[in-house]
């Protein structure tokens, strides 16, 4: 066989070659892979809460993943804090609606605390959440229910 003739086969398997791994690097829809993106909800995201130390917050931490705009299920977030607090769960994964929630507990100590929600290799983790945390009132709050002063009827 001619050498041209064997250099325009090599090119052409060279070319052939890279369609194939172009190929496998990409998604179904034939175009490459986006990475996932995770980001807090904009609206009720549990972020900038103000709560009491060593209790739950009354709104959840919530945030979306997505992929090219589009939402992501059965994605996991791993949630995470450096203030002795912690969550319920400590790990979730996204919805049909690609979104994923956790309860957070904050810690002991009064002042500032944070919150991360991780997704691995995502663009934009962590999400990074803040609450004030204060010790509870004096008294223990007054949380239940004011009882009734009962006197003996006198007739």
């Amino acid at each position: 066989m001619p050498t041209r003739q064997m250099a325009r086969i090599g090119r052409v398997a060279l070319l052939l070659g890279g369609v194939a791994i172009s190929a496998a690097c990409s998604d179904d829809s034939g175009g490459p892979s986006s990475p996932l993106v995770v980001a807090q909800t904009e609206e009720n995201s549990g972020d900038i809460q103000f709560g009491v130390v060593s209790e739950a917050l009354d709104e959840v931490l919530r945030v979306i993943v997505t992929r090219d705009g589009q939402p992501v299920e059965d994605v996991e977030v791993q949630w995470l804090t450096t203030s002795g607090g912690s969550f319920s769960p400590g790990t979730s994964l996204t919805g049909p609606d690609g979104i994923a929630t956790t309860s957070w507990i904050l810690g002991p100590t009064e002042g500032e605390q944070s919150a991360s929600a991780r997704v691995v290799g995502a663009e934009g983790s962590p999400v990074i959440f803040t609450a004030q945390a204060a010790d509870p009132p004096p008294g223990g709050g007054g949380g239940g229910p004011i009882e009734p002063i009962r006197r003996p009827i006198i007739r």
